[in-house]
């Protein structure tokens, strides 16, 4: 039981505290990760459109 409650105190606490602070983070960054995410897909596909068009390459830097 002693080595139970020392392996508790050391990685679990830890690992616990861990998963908190990255849920903390995950939710704060939640909607930022989610705009960038949408941002880099919107531009995937308007790089694709360009590419397929041929023609403005400006598009792809928007």
């Amino acid at each position: 039981m002693p080595f139970r409650i020392l392996s508790l105190d050391g990685g679990e606490i830890r690992f616990l505290v861990a998963a908190r602070i990255l849920a903390a983070i995950e939710i704060a960054y939640f909607p930022l990760l989610k705009a960038i995410a949408r941002a880099l897909f919107h531009l995937r596909r308007r790089k694709m459109e360009v590419q397929s068009n041929g023609h403005s390459r400006s598009l792809v830097y928007y």
